[in-house]
């Protein structure tokens, strides 16, 4: 039993030891990211704060938490620099020294930055908005006049002169039919292959030579007659 204690105790102090030795590390790089700092080299101040937090698993040192502050408000990332600005005043309770007041106008300043952001997200956002209902407005009216066109597009390959009845025989593909000025189809171009045109009567034919359906259409009365 005793031997089980001694070894408890050891166990102990090699751990106290061990988190005493990292929080001496931790320390050595938060001195040297303080220098580096005040010298204006920010890049290797934040390389020695980040190998300093290895050894530094939990700020409970206001000199960790201010140096964090500066260099987390220098790449501004104000999050976080809020986040360990607090922190610093959790630590450190003198509200008189000059360090304190520092700190203090680092806080407005990352608060008013962090207000700026938010505003400038917001516009942002509303932009945003602005522009998915313009293109949504034009998807609209494209969409309609689209339609629109579509109702005056003639799937025709050519069209011969209007009569005075304002009707013209039109061709698609093989095939011959009859259409107005309006572009409706009177007679579709899907059997006859021929037609003549005289004096308000259409002639449709099968074939010019030998037709074996003959259709007649009369220009006057709009009506048409199949012919034997």
């Amino acid at each position: 039993m005793k031997s089980l204690f001694i070894t408890f105790f050891l166990l102990i102090g090699i751990f106290s030891i061990h988190s005493q030795t990292e929080q001496e590390i931790g320390s050595v790089y938060i001195k040297r990211a303080e220098e580096s700092f005040k010298e204006g080299n920010m890049d290797e101040a934040r390389d020695y704060f980040k190998k300093a937090r290895q050894y530094i698993k939990e700020i409970e040192d206001s000199k960790v938490a201010r140096i964090g502050a500066l260099l987390s408000d220098d790449i501004g990332d104000y999050q976080k620099a809020q986040i360990l600005t607090k922190r610093y005043f959790d630590l450190n309770p003198e509200k008189s020294t000059d360090e304190y007041l520092e700190m203090l106008e680092l806080y407005v300043h990352i608060e008013e930055a962090l207000e700026a952001k938010k505003i400038e997200q917001i516009k942002i956002a509303e932009e945003q908005i602005r522009e998915e209902n313009k293109q949504k407005r034009l998807d609209s009216l494209t969409n309609v006049w689209t339609q629109r066109s579509n109702m005056f597009y003639l799937n025709i390959d050519s069209i011969g002169t209007f009569n005075q009845y304002n009707i013209a025989i039109y061709k698609l593909e093989d095939h011959i039919g009859l259409m107005d000025h309006l572009g409706q189809v009177v007679i579709e171009a899907n059997t006859y292959k021929h037609a003549l045109d005289y004096d308000g009567y259409v002639l449709f034919m099968d074939d010019k030579i030998k037709p074996t359906r003959l259709f007649c259409y009369n220009a006057s009365t709009k009506k048409g007659y199949q012919l034997p």
